[in-house]
């Protein structure tokens, strides 16, 4: 999980979320850069072995929101909903989330092309 976003939570209930910059094996001592928690923001953290209860990947959350605005600027009013994490048009017709977009015609074909260019625009992972 090196350069990953993980979350790190202590037995206390306290938590931080920064990227793992590294881990010293034989204390399991972490290094966090970025890191936000419960108490605020922070540069870098270290966290020492012992003291930290879980850690886990965390994946940033797809802007759902941000591509549904997109999508409905360029429908009339009503047309486009958020219903939890789909877009549904055209009274469910075409159907969008973060894996794609269902549907079948010109309008179909419309919606791919902004989805397509809006994940074109997404910053990519670094590996």
């Amino acid at each position: 999980m090196t350069n990953k976003l993980v979350k790190v939570t202590m037995p206390s209930g306290k938590w931080y979320r920064g990227t793992l910059m590294g881990v010293e094996l034989s204390s399991l001592t972490l290094v966090l850069d970025r890191v936000s928690s419960d108490e605020g923001n922070m540069k870098k953290i270290f966290i020492r072995g012992g003291s930290w209860e879980t850690i886990t990947p965390e994946e940033k959350a797809f802007p759902i929101e941000a591509l549904n605005d997109r999508i409905a600027a360029t429908f009339p009013p009503g047309q486009v909903k958020l219903v939890g994490d789909t877009i549904s048009i055209l009274n469910g017709k075409i159907k969008v989330t973060s894996a794609g977009v269902e549907g079948t015609g010109p309008t179909k074909n419309h919606v791919q092309k902004i989805f397509d260019q809006f994940m074109d625009e997404l910053p990519a992972e670094k590996e």
